[in-house]
């Protein structure tokens, strides 16, 4: 029995060769396997765009949290858009690179790691786009930051701003991937592992990069601010582009659990 057969065994499921059930029977799945997770872990942060009452089109002042605190935006010019349908005819959060952002109110103050996976497309080819970042600057806030960059389009940093884990050399504009990292604070950051799930095919859930560094982490994140959609309120490397869900864990989850959980988002946000 393989890691991720055992991991689905102990949570109750059935794991198949990455055969899910039909229909809606798959979001129940993937839904569970995330519940499940968050039961076992934790949970700072969980927004899902189909939980969005609104007109397409619409600004979005408040994104509504399953989990956590509500990501918000009080200034008009800063909010990003609605979309009913633009996610593959699915809800998402639309960014238009020109500073928006929505304020994520989070804390990993009192955990030295955290797993994050989000679902997001970029338009952007030429520069640097950050979909999430727990501190105004990782280079001195012991903070975690997931962008793409059109030379290594994913890439997380932790604590110290070293980009620890960036891979690929493929063109990610306007492709809707799954993106995750297991982050920790160490004084040499482990970022340990960077993943990634996309077309064509769900069951393609990579490791892009594996562990280097053994070492415990030391250190707690510090007291910070997030944002979804730019680095500090929209001032810096704004995304162009869209976001459907966002999944923030105050823990380092094993390799069995972050492929689950990476298989649940890219089923939700049809990424095969």
């Amino acid at each position: 029995m393989g890691a991720t057969t055992r991991a689905a065994a102990l949570n109750g499921q059935q794991w198949i060769g990455g055969i899910y059930p039909p229909g809606d029977a798959r979001l129940h799945w993937a839904d569970d396997i995330i519940r499940r997770a968050i039961g076992a872990y934790g949970c700072e942060l969980w927004v899902d765009a189909s939980d969005i009452d609104q007109p397409s089109g619409s600004d979005v002042q408040m994104w509504p949290a399953r989990y956590g605190i509500d990501p918000a935006q009080p200034i008009s010019s800063k909010r990003p858009e609605y979309s009913a349908d633009g996610w593959n005819g699915r809800p998402c959060v639309l960014f238009d690179n020109v500073g928006e952002a929505l304020t994520c109110s989070v804390d990993l103050s009192t955990t030295p790691s955290a797993t994050l996976i989000i679902s997001a497309q970029t338009n952007a080819a030429a520069a640097a786009a950050v979909v999430f970042e727990y501190g105004q600057n990782v280079i001195s806030d012991r903070g975690i930051l997931m962008y793409f960059n059109s030379l290594k389009p994913y890439v997380m940093s932790a604590q110290n701003g070293v980009p620890s884990r960036q891979e690929g050399a493929d063109t990610v504009e306007d492709r809707r991937v799954v993106v995750g990292g297991v982050f920790d604070s160490s004084t040499t950051p482990d970022v340990s592992q960077l993943w990634k799930a996309d077309a064509p095919f769900v069951g393609r859930v990579t490791n892009l990069l594996a562990d280097v560094n053994t070492s415990e982490p030391t250190t707690n994140y510090a007291a910070n601010t997030a944002w979804l959609g730019s680095r500090n309120d929209g001032a810096v490397l704004p995304l162009d582009g869209s976001v459907r869900e966002v999944l923030l864990i105050p823990a380092r989850v094993p390799e069995d659990v972050m492929r689950l959980l990476m298989h649940a988002l890219a089923i939700k946000g049809d990424v095969a």
